[in-house]
């Protein structure tokens, strides 16, 4: 009872129920996690949030949101994926990948599990599931110093036992004009 009392404090955008459990500081946009709950380390994000997310990377570029789509895969779980773009050059930078809980209000709680940034822009994402695990493919393209087009295919396994991992391949070919 006492976890199920924990769990109603835990839902997003919510005031303060008042219990002991609760923080003393006003309710943030951002999910609180009681120290009781079994969810410990978890940093959870509302839908909005993850929509309305906006930084300046280390280029100086302004990153914003370009798409969001939830994907329910045949284990029944849940995954978010966000596509993040500059402003200046409208490519795919930088995707986040997120499982996604229900909560009691009906506002699903994203728990960020791959934050893939590196260099050059996202031209294909597959996820798959496999035995358990999700594989998460990645394409992306790199004008190289030389000025010449080269692609980066690599890949991350996601268990819920074990999180995200890099995945066995990782490589990069040139591509011909």
């Amino acid at each position: 009872m006492k976890d199920l009392l924990h769990l109603v404090c835990l839902i997003a955008l919510v005031q303060q129920c008042g219990c002991a459990s609760c923080p003393p500081e006003p309710a943030s946009p951002r999910i609180w996690v009681s120290p009781e709950a079994n969810i410990r380390g978890v940093t959870f994000f509302t839908r909005n949030e993850v929509k309305t997310r906006q930084w300046v990377d280390a280029d100086s570029r302004r990153m914003e949101l370009l798409a969001y789509e939830v994907r329910l895969l045949e284990s029944r779980t849940r995954l978010a994926s966000a596509r993040y773009v500059s402003k200046n050059d409208e490519r795919v930078s930088c995707v986040d990948i997120y499982t996604c809980t229900d909560t009691l209000d009906g506002e699903d709680a994203l728990s960020l599990i791959c934050h893939d940034q590196r260099i050059g822009w996202v031209t294909a994402l597959e996820i798959q599931e496999d035995a358990g695990c999700v594989h998460f493919e990645f394409t992306r393209e790199i004008e190289a110093a030389s000025g010449k087009l080269r692609r980066n295919r690599y890949s991350y396994t996601y268990s819920s036992k074990g999180g995200v991992v890099p995945g066995m391949s990782d490589f990069y070919w040139e591509v011909q004009p």
